[in-house]
C-alpha cells in the first residue's frame, strides 16, 4: 500500500550562478535521522527566471510506503548540486495541539479587515497578517508554549494546551503587526489568561501523572514533534525576515 502526502510552499536557496533548479527529490525514512530512500523525483516547471529569487513551490507524491513515516525535499539542478531541506513528519505529530488560523482568527475579530475596509470571517491573503504569516506565527506560539509545559501532554489536556497555544499566537499577532496598538489593545488581557491558563494546566498534568502507572510491556509512546513551515534554510520570524526553517523538539502526547 502507497500513500500520498503534500508539501506545500516550499522555497529553495537562491542560486548566485544564474543555474536554476531543475528537480526537486523526495527522500522517505522511519527515523529523522534516516537513513533515507529516494520516493520520487520531479521536474520543476517552471524554471525560475530569476534563480536568485526562486519560486515558492508546492507539490505532492503517491509514493509513500510508511503511515508514518519522515520526509525530507531534495532540490536538484544539472549539475546534481543539491539543497536539502530540514526533515518533517507526515502526518504531523502535533495536530491535536496545533490550533488552526480560523481558531486564531476567533481570538482576533478587529484585525479582520481586508483591502478596501471589508471584512473577513479568518486571515486570507487580504489580511493582516496574511494566513501565511499567521501559519508562521501558530509554529511560532507552539513552540514557546510547549517550552513551558511537562514534556508529556495527556490526550484529555490537549485541547487546553490547544487553546494556550492559539492564545500565544493572537499575542504574537498584536506584537509583530499592530505594535503602534498595543495600549488599547487585547496583549494583556490574553498574557494573563495564558499565565493562568499554563501554570493550571501544569499542575493538572503532574498531578496526573503522578497517579498515574503504566500496565508493564505498556509504555508512553514518544513521538517527535516537528513544527516547520516547509522551507530550507534558518530558522524563521514572525515579520518575514529570514528563510524559515524546522524546529524539532522531543514531546510525549499520550
Amino acid at each position: 500500500m502507497t500513500f500520498a502526502v503534500a508539501f506545500t510552499d516550499y522555497t529553495p536557496a537562491p542560486r548566485f550562478d544564474n543555474s536554476p533548479w531543475t528537480q526537486v527529490r523526495i527522500d522517505e525514512a522511519e527515523l529523522a535521522d534516516g537513513p533515507w530512500t529516494t520516493i520520487d523525483t520531479l521536474d520543476l516547471d517552471p524554471l525560475d527566471d530569476d534563480p536568485e529569487n526562486p519560486i515558492s513551490r508546492s507539490f505532492s507524491t503517491v509514493n509513500a510506503t510508511l503511515p508514518v513515516g519522515w520526509y525530507r525535499v531534495v532540490f536538484l539542478d544539472g549539475n546534481n548540486d543539491e539543497a536539502v531541506s530540514a526533515p518533517v513528519m507526515h502526518p504531523p505529530a502535533d495536530a491535536a495541539i496545533r490550533p488552526t488560523v480560523s481558531e486564531v482568527a476567533a481570538l482576533e475579530h478587529t484585525r479582520l479587515t481586508t483591502s478596501g475596509s471589508g471584512k473577513a470571517t479568518t486571515f486570507n491573503s487580504q489580511t493582516t497578517p496574511t494566513a501565511d504569516q499567521a501559519e508562521r506565527l501558530i509554529s511560532q506560539a507552539t513552540e514557546l508554549v510547549l517550552g513551558d509545559l511537562p514534556t508529556r501532554i495527556p490526550t484529555q489536556f490537549q485541547g487546553r494546551v490547544r487553546g494556550l497555544i492559539a492564545l500565544q499566537a493572537a499575542i504574537l499577532v498584536e506584537t509583530s503587526f499592530y505594535r503602534e496598538q498595543l495600549d488599547s489593545g487585547s496583549v494583556a488581557v490574553y498574557e494573563r489568561l495564558l499565565t493562568t491558563g499554563s501554570t493550571s494546566v501544569t499542575s493538572a498534568i503532574e498531578e496526573f501523572s503522578d497517579g498515574v502507572t503504566a500496565a508493564p510491556g505498556m509504555g508512553m509512546g514518544q513521538v517527535d514533534v516537528v513544527v516547520d513551515n516547509g522551507q530550507v534554510g534558518y530558522p524563521g520570524y514572525p515579520w518575514g525576515i529570514g528563510t524559515p526553517g524546522s524546529i524539532p523538539r522531543k514531546r510525549f502526547l499520550s
